[in-house]
This record gives structure tokens, C-alpha cells and sequence, in this order.
């Protein structure tokens, strides 16, 4: 955007990009995609300047795709680019960021939903920026189905025809390519992809590291770059999640196991699921398969901790009912406690339980 620009004196320019990008995560940590680069950072002048504040300035490049300036996936020792943990640049997100002016973005990888269903897509950027998806794992299935003109940016999520998609229907278990492609002339610089749909919510939300997987171009054997770890919940209110970080060429298919045996629907990236005392204990490993080979992960133990505080007595209520009373817990309550007459009394009368 032009206009105003944010001067660090102290590191200066290329310094304060470096200082941001290392804000992100380490390749070990799961749900990671790549980020690429082009052009110069933090002066509006000088080689490698790349004019423009729209995507098309940037993808009409010879450089562009292949010839990034700097790349997550092969950082120099002297720039430290991490990838990024969710659909967001920079990683630690203020809608002020300027990290530099005259350059252009891109991510790609492979996205994940966590149930069928329909989904949609939202971009908001400065300045100019798009959102490309694929109805499969391939590349060249992709289309736009979100952007901002690099003219009209810096908008929140919002539902013009433009800036968001239609609803659009896919499938657990699948992978499907997505491309974000960001086009940054001077002053602020960000973006952002959110969704709605099951499971997801109403409200556009920014697209987690858990839905998504590296973008890989050599065919091979699944290759587990971040095995699922161990998980300590408590016994109450208690959601259990494993996660599981592959390269591997899709389509993938993933297969999860309790104590050994399949899991009926467990065929995504991540397991989620509402655990409870019976679990504790119980092991957890998924099956990764694609065309060219397959391979198995460690095994994850959950390890679930007793809720040893007693529910009590919240209130109890007639509720219209001259002969007897509602009565209402601090917390749920087992069935066979909850209906066994012998666990309540009432001064001067029996108590039947209904």
C-alpha cells in the first residue's frame, strides 16, 4: 500500500525482515508449508525491485515460480526464513507489518479438511493477492477462487464475490493443491486466508497448520518428517489430538490405529477426538500409503489424568412440580450415581428417583 512506512533504524532494513521471518516455526513442528520470496526487501530502490502493487506484476517474471530470492525450504545460514504454521504472512500478524516494499510472495502445498463437507474461502491482503485451489492433488486442476485486486486492498474477510469463494465441496482424507500468491508495493505488507464450513465455524478463521502439508515435486516413499507425539489430557473435557507431518508425492492416504487396530474414519493427517479415563494408556500410530511405497509412524501414548475433584450440588428446583425436585450438578455426573436413590435424602419423605 502506499503511504506510510515503518523506519528500523536499529538493524536496519533487511535486518528487521530477517528478525521477523524467524518468528516462525521450526521444520520439525507439524503443519508446515513452504514460503518463497521474490525481489528486494526493504527499500523502495535498488536491483531486484519488483514495481507493482497487483499479483500479475509478479507472476509475468521470468523468476516466477521456480527462481525465488529466498525460499523456506533451502534457507541461507544468513537469512533465517522458517516455514510458515498457518495460512498467514508474516507469522506473527499485525495489520501495520511493513517488512519490506517492491517484492511478491508465494506458498503452495496441499490442504486437508477435517469432515466432508462445503467449505469457503476468504483472502485479505496488502496489497494485491490471490488464492488459487485445485478440485484434486494436482497442480493443474488449480483456480482462482479468492483475490484482492491490488488495487482495493487491505479489507477484513469479507463476502464481496471477489475476495471470498463460493461454497465449495471436498473430502476427508484428500489432499488438495492450493497456491498463495501475495504482490507487496510500499508501505504495509500482510496477508491472510481464512475459511468457514464444518467443524470450522460460521466466522472466517485463519487456515491452521493442522489442515495443511508441504508441497512435494519428486515422486517417493512417504517420508514422516514429524512422527506423532505423546499427549497428556485431563479426564474432563478432555480432546485428544495427534498430528503427523509427511513429504510424500500425493495422493496420500492415511490410516490411524488404537492399540493396533484401524480406526473407522481416522484417515486424515490428524486424529481428534474426546477422550476419557478408559484411554489412558492408549497407544496411537498411523499407516501413510501413497502410489510409490508406504511406511508407518512411532507410536503416540495418551496419558489421561483423573478429574479428582467430586461434582457438588449446583441448585436444585421444583420446577413446577409440587412433588419433587430437579436437582443440578456442578458437572456431568455418571448415570449409575446420578440414578441411584440411595445417594439422596430429604428430610421427612423417601426419595424415588424418576
Amino acid at each position: 500500500m502506499l503511504g506510510h512506512q515503518r523506519i528500523i533504524k536499529s538493524i536496519g532494513a533487511v535486518g528487521a525482515l530477517a528478525a521477523l521471518l524467524a518468528v516462525g516455526v521450526s521444520k520439525a513442528d507439524a503443519g508446515v508449508v513452504d514460503i518463497r520470496l521474490f525481489g528486494q526487501f526493504g527499500t523502495q530502490q535498488g536491483p531486484g525491485a519488483i514495481e507493482g502493487n497487483f499479483v500479475e506484476d509478479l507472476t509475468s517474471l521470468d523468476e516466477f515460480p521456480s527462481e525465488p530470492s529466498l525460499d523456506s525450504a533451502n534457507p541461507p545460514a544468513f537469512f533465517p526464513i522458517e516455514p510458515l504454521s498457518s495460512l498467514q504472512w508474516p507469522q506473527d500478524f499485525s495489520e501495520g507489518d511493513n517488512t519490506g516494499d517492491m517484492y511478491g510472495s508465494m506458498v503452495q502445498g496441499y490442504l486437508e479438511v477435517p469432515v466432508d463437507g462445503e467449505y469457503q474461502f476468504f483472502i485479505r491482503s496488502d496489497d494485491g493477492s490471490r488464492f488459487e485451489l485445485s478440485s484434486d492433488h494436482t497442480q493443474g486442476n488449480a483456480e482462482t477462487v479468492a483475490r484482492v485486486p491490488g488495487d482495493e486492498c487491505c479489507s477484513g474477510f469479507v463476502e464481496d464475490g471477489t475476495r471470498n469463494s463460493e461454497a465449495i465441496t471436498l473430502e476427508k482424507g484428500k489432499q488438495y493443491y492450493f497456491r498463495v500468491v501475495h504482490k507487496e508495493g510500499t508501505g504495509g505488507d500482510w496477508w491472510q486466508v481464512g475459511w468457514t464450513g464444518p467443524e470450522i465455524g460460521d466466522t472466517p478463521k485463519v487456515i491452521q497448520g493442522r489442515y495443511l502439508q508441504r508441497f512435494v515435486t519428486e515422486s517417493g516413499p512417504p517420508v514422516i518428517t514429524q512422527q506423532p507425539q505423546d499427549a497428556t489430557v485431563p479426564e474432563k473435557d478432555a480432546e485428544a489430538v495427534f498430528t503427523v507431518q509427511v513429504d510424500a508425492n500425493p495422493p496420500v492416504s492415511y490410516q490411524w490405529m488404537r492399540n493396533g487396530n484401524e480406526i473407522d474414519g481416522a484417515t486424515s493427517s490428524s486424529l481428534t477426538f474426546d477422550a476419557s479415563l478408559e484411554n489412558d494408556g492408549d497407544t496411537f500410530s498411523v499407516a501413510i500409503e501413497n502410489d510409490s511405497d508406504s511406511a508407518t509412524s512411532d507410536t503416540a501414548t495418551l496419558t489421561v489424568t483423573p478429574d479428582e475433584t467430586a461434582p457438588k450440588v449446583d441448585r436444585v428446583s421444583p420446577r413446577g412440580n409440587p412433588n419433587g425436585v430437579t436437582v443440578f450438578f456442578t458437572e456431568a455426573v455418571s448415570e449409575s450415581s446420578a440414578l441411584n436413590a440411595d445417594n439422596y435424602s430429604i428430610d421427612g419423605g423417601s426419595v424415588s428417583i424418576e
